[in-house]
């Protein structure tokens, strides 16, 4: 057992967990409380470990400044957590009060990856943001050196040409009247096909 010293306030007990070098990763530890450092208080809770989370790739890079892109973070150690979460946008690496650039996420086990819904961007101003991720929506880890980027709304001003074969390869051009810079996966539907594209 492992006894660390905590302090009590405001009807709240609190204590940092120390390092548990012993204990590999999805090992559920018992966990008890005491305000006498002795006798315990109230039945016995548990504390799941998690180890290294390692993001290193995300999709796609890019989205709105309003808000409400669904981001796929991909990368290892993601097990075990209880409350995901994503960031974008700097901050301290453990916070426990986070502000409006923290949204909820979550654990896809199958695939592996966190997901969640980018926020909108402060201001709602165009600009990079600083990607970060959590497991226990308090301790952050930043994906990679990977950077969301807001974009400004766009909208279509002109497309040509507007017809082509039905065999295909026909380059159609979108004029957007504004920079796309930050379009990281540009793409075109026509109807349920989809086409990768290029920002220039």
């Amino acid at each position: 057992a492992i006894n660390i010293t905590a302090t009590y306030a405001n009807s709240t007990v609190r204590c940092t967990t120390p390092t548990f070098d012993a204990h590999p990763s999805g090992s559920v530890l018992p966990l008890r409380f005491s305000v006498n450092a002795q006798d315990p208080i109230g039945p016995v809770q548990t504390f799941t470990l998690y180890g290294p989370v390692v993001p290193n790739a995300a999709t796609p890079l890019s989205g709105p400044a309003a808000g409400g892109t669904l981001v796929m973070v991909k990368g290892s150690g993601f097990g075990n957590g209880s409350d995901y979460r994503c960031r974008f946008g700097g901050g301290a690496a453990v916070d426990e009060t986070p502000g409006a650039s923290v949204v909820p996420a979550t654990f896809d086990a199958v695939l592996d990856t966190i997901n969640c819904v980018s926020p909108p961007a402060a201001d709602l101003a165009a600009g990079p943001a600083d990607l970060y991720v959590s497991l226990n929506s308090q301790n952050y880890v930043r994906a990679a050196s990977l950077v969301f980027n807001y974009t400004e709304p766009l909208l279509p001003t002109a497309v040509s040409p507007t017809s082509g074969p039905s065999d295909g390869a026909t380059t159609v051009t979108v004029s957007m009247g504004s920079s796309v810079v930050g379009a990281f996966a540009p793409s075109c539907k026509f109807g349920n096909a989809l086409s990768t594209a290029v920002a220039v």
